[in-house]
């Protein structure tokens, strides 16, 4: 009798543990390759919300019983002004220094700025991040090789002394574990979306096609400052039926910060049939603004102003790129 109660309290008392156990929380983003994205979903699983689950889901898709991030609807989400990262950083009143320094690099990575001094580990770990995308294909990256990068990166900023980052570059290289995972991409990104340098873009100018360039950001983003005569269309806005700036266009070009979101429009166009849509080398917004190309907005220059200068650069290039 002893032995029976005995076992149905050690029952009752297992019970209670399990009921008392903490649910699985579970986050949930649009599929997608930009470094905010995934240090979001590296944020929260790692340090936030350790052990959550993170659902990646097609996008335009809804989200249900999940929390949201990175997408439009989110409370955690991009703007203008901060990165997905930052606004998870804030909202979980943060303490931890180098998760918030981390968050100053995503911020450099993804969101163009208009001055200001970039953190030296930023190049570093954005080159890293790229190199993975090289190695298995835009959209073919492990979660968990994602995962391995940036708490790569939190070790190294954590352990960081001096003002040399130089070291970062071999720390940040392949990890181990996903230089011997071996993926065929769907898609062989260098030959399905066309990348074009600075002078071969100024040359469809000057030649006269006409280009559409297309700013995949965000609306504030885009009045913030985009290349004159571009056309502010996100990924999620785009449907059959395409603007007449795209379908007529001799050369479409999608852009974004540094040409995560460029990418994405720029496959989605090419499967919608536009055969003459690539990118730009150095990529994106940052990398026009870089060689020396005009800007339209409140920082920069008036549209019809920078437009001129643009076909400007066209005619005589090697008077106006610099860097490269």
């Amino acid at each position: 009798m002893k032995f029976i109660t005995r076992l149905l309290l050690l029952i009752v008392f297992l019970l209670g543990c399990t009921h008392n156990e903490k649910p699985t929380v579970t986050y949930a983003t649009w599929t997608g390759i930009g470094p905010d994205k995934w240090a979001s979903a590296w944020l929260i699983s790692y340090h936030l919300e350790p052990g959550a689950n993170i659902q990646f889901v097609e996008t335009k898709k809804p989200i249900l019983n999940a929390t949201a991030f990175d997408v439009p609807i989110a409370k955690y989400k991009r703007t203008s002004e901060h990165t997905t990262y930052e606004s998870l950083v804030a909202d979980f009143n943060n303490t931890d220094p180098v998760l918030n320094e981390l968050a100053i690099i995503v911020r450099d990575i993804e969101i163009f700025g208009w001055g200001g001094k970039e953190n030296p580990a930023s190049h570093y770990i954005e080159t890293a991040f790229r190199g993975l995308q090289l190695h298995f294909g835009r959209e073919k990256v492990p979660d968990n090789c994602y995962y391995l990068l940036f708490e790569n990166a939190y070790r190294l900023l954590k352990n960081h002394q001096g003002e040399d980052y130089r070291y970062f570059e071999n720390e940040l290289a392949l990890n181990p574990q996903c230089a011997n995972i071996r993926t065929k991409p769907t898609i062989d990104d260098d030959k399905y979306v066309a990348e074009w340098n600075t002078y071969e873009i100024l040359n469809f100018i000057n030649s006269g096609k006409k280009i559409a360039f297309i700013d995949t950001r965000e609306a504030d983003e885009f009045q913030e400052g985009h290349i004159p005569g571009a056309i502010n269309i996100k990924l999620r806005d785009l449907d059959k039926k395409l603007p007449l700036e795209i379908s007529n266009a001799d050369v479409v070009i999608p852009y974004c910060v540094k040409d995560f979101r460029g990418f994405e429009v720029a496959k989605t166009l090419k499967l919608q049939g536009i055969n003459t849509v690539g990118l730009m080398n150095p990529y994106g917004i940052a990398g026009w603004k870089k060689v020396g190309l005009p800007i339209a907005g409140p920082k920069a220059l008036p549209e019809k102003q920078a437009t001129q200068q643009l076909y400007d650069c066209a005619e005589k290039p090697e008077e106006c790129i610099k860097n490269g």
